[in-house]
């Protein structure tokens, strides 16, 4: 065809191969032209959608408290700097902060840990209060039949 057909919005091949490679900002997958504004604007413009893809503009977001890899795999927050790999680019891992919360997380789960122990102790012994109160109200109705049966004595005995 000649060089005054191509590129002039009018598709005159066939397979529109007079019209590719004409765009000067982008050229969607299926051909048409768009301005760089109306890329990754949430409103597809290219038939193909192409303007809208995850190739143009990057996986979507993570939802809050959610970590984001580098291929646009979310991971929760909890998982980062954790000492376990979980993103394939190791991202979650490399965070310059992660050697500070590593040492944070041991120490907190030092203190957990000795809380829990606490806690476990003290839970322990008030489980034995209800049966420390049972043993204390027998024996205090022991000691009150052994007063009864003294204060029967002593009213048989002369003084």
């Amino acid at each position: 065809i000649p060089p005054t057909l191509k590129c002039n919005g009018i598709k005159d091949c066939e397979n529109g191969k007079d019209e590719k490679g004409c765009c000067s900002e982008f050229e969607c997958g299926s051909g048409e032209c768009l301005r760089q504004s109306q890329l990754c604007d949430k409103r597809v413009d290219c038939s193909d959608g192409s303007d809208e893809g995850d190739d143009v503009c990057g996986p979507p977001p993570c939802p809050e408290n959610n970590f984001q890899c580098g291929d646009g795999t979310c991971i929760d927050i909890e998982r980062v700097c954790d000492g376990v790999l979980d993103c394939r680019d190791k991202r979650d891992e490399k965070q310059p902060s992660c050697y500070q919360m590593l040492i944070m997380r041991k120490r907190m789960r030092g203190l957990y840990n000795g809380f829990d122990s606490y806690v476990s102790k003290v839970m322990t012994v008030l489980n034995y209060i209800p049966a420390i109160q049972s043993k204390q109200d027998d024996l205090e109705g022991q000691i009150r039949g052994v007063r009864g049966e003294l204060e029967a004595v002593r009213r048989k005995c002369p003084d």
